[in-house]
């Protein structure tokens, strides 16, 4: 009888420290099954670690020095945000927020996607130029077509654009 090691369905990640092996069975032993192979298929080492974290970092510049992430009061963040496709025109695994002189494209799916925000078409916008000189080459290529106001983000990334010459 063949025995059952979870530990040969998540392998230890090389330089990824701490948790090797699957997640603890008392909550998540039902899904060993299929997260397992989810796991598994992708290769992580630590080139990949090391580029998360420096893409985070530039997620965390951009939110210590932009002052509008730093607002005060519900009603400062009342009037700075807002969400202009949601509802029916929102796509599903996208989130599209307007923060101040900042469009931030949360991009959950697997595949690019754009954005069309009506009201900003004629506005200038570019990539934050944190992220334009970033650590991380997928958001990169995120866009901005300013004759439309369509923002495009690639697959699972967060791409954060600012009004130019504010």
């Amino acid at each position: 009888m063949r025995t059952f090691k979870p530990q040969s369905l998540f392998p230890r990640v090389p330089g990824g420290g701490g948790g090797g092996g699957p997640p603890p069975p008392p909550h998540n032993r039902s899904k060993w099954p299929y997260a397992g192979p989810l796991l598994t298929s992708i290769e992580v080492g630590c080139a990949q670690i090391d580029g998360t974290s420096a893409a985070y970092r530039d997620l965390l510049t951009i939110r210590t020095t932009e002052p509008v992430f730093s607002l005060a009061t519900a009603d400062e963040v009342q009037s700075k945000l807002s969400f202009p496709l949601s509802g029916k025109d929102e796509t599903p695994g996208v989130i599209t927020m307007e923060l101040g002189d900042l469009v931030v494209v949360l991009n959950a799916t697997p595949q690019r996607q754009e954005q069309t925000v009506a009201d900003l078409a004629g506005k200038a916008y570019a990539l934050h130029p944190v992220q334009a000189a970033g650590a991380d080459p997928v958001v990169k290529t995120s866009s901005y077509a300013e004759d439309s106001g369509t923002f495009a983000v690639p697959g699972r990334t967060v791409g954060i654009f600012s009004r130019v010459g504010r």
